[in-house]
């Protein structure tokens, strides 16, 4: 009892860090565009391109004013927590990590073990 006591109490920890990191994150990211939009503008610009997806029909202003919004920071924040819960170790049960099907409906990993029949997951993009 103590230990799930615990694990719930480092959990609520790691969130409230993840809380605070997030909003600093974004409330430093809202000044910077504020005081200086040009240079956010090229430096968003920049990691978009980094990451190779160079599309002509899709301009800064189509997403750069979505970067540090409440929508923003609210999708950063169930990332970040739900990646909390993914720790895997070698030898120890794996993670019940949430996962979407394709009808949009979250699901968690151990929903779909039949037995002892091995759970395979595959993971694909449409782009």
């Amino acid at each position: 009892m103590s230990a799930q006591l615990l694990k719930c109490a480092v959990r609520c920890v790691q969130k409230t860090l993840v809380f605070c990191y997030v909003c600093l994150y974004v409330v430093v990211g809202k000044t910077r565009m504020f005081l200086a939009p040009k240079t956010m503008e090229s430096i968003l610009k920049s990691r978009f391109e980094m990451t190779g997806a160079n599309v002509s029909k899709f301009q800064y202003e189509d997403y750069g004013p979505t970067f540090f919004s409440f929508k923003f920071l609210w999708s950063l924040l169930q990332i970040m927590w739900l990646r909390l819960e993914d720790e895997a170790f070698l030898g120890q049960v794996a993670p019940n990590t949430p996962v979407v099907d394709m009808n949009g409906e979250l699901h968690h990993i151990w929903d779909y073990f039949r037995g002892q029949r091995p759970l395979v997951l595959t993971f694909g993009s449409c782009t």
